[in-house]
């Protein structure tokens, strides 16, 4: 079978009951499933598809698929291996030892288990718990202070400076009138 061929097809995941293949430079169409390498013929499966992409479900180890594009493209006949079972996943746990007791906290260590700190705090990288709260009262205590000064040194100023000065406002004038 001879044409020119644009679309492609690969079939990288497959295994028996189970294969998602993807067809590049052609969104639908159908695809043909032989048994035998010439693709020519009755095939064994059809199945349409579209979004570049089909699902089955082989029984046996190797195949061969062609792809007719809703466009007219074709794929060129592709061989297709199939694996006998699917691939296992392995999960390894690792034990964490507990925070050792010196440390305050232990926080996303790859030998330790967590050990938190309190609310409004942080873990630092020494281990210890640190405050994440603004240290807002000692500026209170701050402004307080400053508000008592500036009135003990307006007051002093009054009582010292003022009473100093000697008489003579009211009195001059009085006696300026009285002559």
């Amino acid at each position: 079978m001879s044409s020119i061929s644009f679309a492609r097809i690969s079939c990288s995941s497959c295994y028996i009951g189970d294969c998602s293949c993807s067809v590049t430079e052609c969104s639908s169409g159908t695809v043909y499933i032989y048994s035998t390498g010439d693709c020519s013929g009755s095939p064994d499966q059809s199945y349409t598809f579209s979004r570049n992409e089909f699902s089955w479900q082989p029984s046996s180890t190797k195949y061969y698929v062609i792809g007719l594009c809703d466009n007219g493209d074709t794929s060129d006949c592709t061989s297709v291996q199939v694996g006998t079972s699917t691939p296992t996943t392995t999960t390894t746990t690792t034990t964490k030892n507990p925070c050792p007791i010196n440390y305050d906290c232990c926080v996303s260590e790859i030998s330790y288990e967590n050990k938190l700190c309190g609310t409004d705090e942080t873990c630092s990288k020494d281990h210890k718990c640190v405050s994440t709260k603004e240290g807002g009262g000692s500026s209170i205590v701050l402004i307080v202070f400053l508000i008592v000064v500036l009135i003990a040194t307006g007051v002093a100023y009054f009582f010292i400076i003022k009473k100093r000065q000697p008489k003579g406002g009211y009195e001059e004038l009085y006696a300026k009138w009285r002559r």
